[in-house]
C-alpha cells in the first residue's frame, strides 16, 4: 500500500515533524525547496501536509511539480496516428 496522507490526523508515522522544519526554513526565508528521498518514503505526503497546513495563509502555497508526468510527453497514441508502414 504506497497511498499519500493528506492531513495531519493521519499521519501516524511522524511526517509533521519535517512539516514544521520545512515551514520553519520557509518561514526563514527559503524559497525553493526539493524533497528527494527514495520511493515510497513519504515525500508526497510531506506536501500533502505542507498543503494543509498553507491552506488558510494567502502568502504560502505549495507548487507541485511532478517529474514523472513529463517523462513521456508524446503519448504512443499520437505516435500512432502518424505512423506509415512501408511494404517493401
Amino acid at each position: 500500500m504506497n497511498t499519500p496522507i493528506t492531513t495531519t490526523s493521519e499521519d501516524v508515522i511522524g511526517f509533521s515533524t519535517y512539516v514544521e522544519k520545512l515551514d520553519a526554513a520557509i518561514s526563514n526565508g527559503g524559497q525553493m525547496v526539493a524533497l528527494t528521498s527514495p520511493f515510497g518514503a513519504g515525500k508526497t505526503s510531506i506536501v500533502e501536509l505542507l498543503q494543509e497546513r498553507y491552506l488558510n495563509d494567502p502568502q504560502k502555497r505549495v507548487i507541485k511539480v511532478s517529474m514523472w508526468s513529463n517523462l513521456f510527453p508524446v503519448s504512443y497514441t499520437h505516435l500512432r496516428a502518424h505512423e506509415t508502414v512501408l511494404d517493401l
